[in-house]
């Protein structure tokens, strides 16, 4: 029935499943903060019966954790630390992409033409970093298509 009023979950956004709660007199913050502490006595059971906590309950609590309650373990601590940079890597590398066909790339040779402010020094490391470059973009594509 929900979902002739509302339309199914998966075409509603954020910002209309928060306004959806708070018009139903239910505070975001607080549903999450109850459903955290749900899903951190089901871990304990887990825990309780020495049994690993499944994956993606461990997710689930990682985050649902409110910015308040603090790690209980350094490597809870470091858990949080690493899920926390494993996100902004993954939204960073979503928004860029690689060209499909790297041989026809090549790199500006604005700067490595001009005469007046390099030494043959410069002009080695320019040209070792670019050999580099090329090397690791080709090497990202082998790994890609494998």
């Amino acid at each position: 029935m929900s979902d002739a009023l509302f339309g199914s979950p998966e075409n509603m956004d954020l910002v209309d499943a928060v306004e959806d709660l708070k018009t139903g007199g239910i505070e975001p913050d607080g549903l999450c903060i109850r459903m955290y502490d749900k899903l951190r006595l089901e871990a304990q059971a887990y825990r309780l019966r020495q049994e690993y906590v499944p994956p993606l309950l461990q997710k689930a609590l990682e985050d649902l954790r409110p910015s308040t309650v603090p790690p209980s373990t350094q490597a809870e601590l470091d858990c949080q630390a690493s899920s926390t940079v494993s996100r902004i890597v993954q939204a960073v590398k979503a928004r860029f992409t690689l060209p499909s066909d790297l041989r026809g790339l090549t790199l500006s040779p604005s700067f490595r033409n001009k005469k007046s402010e390099k030494s043959v020094k410069d002009q080695q490391i320019i040209d070792r970093l670019e050999n580099e470059l090329l090397s690791d973009l080709e090497k990202e594509e082998k790994d890609d298509a494998d």
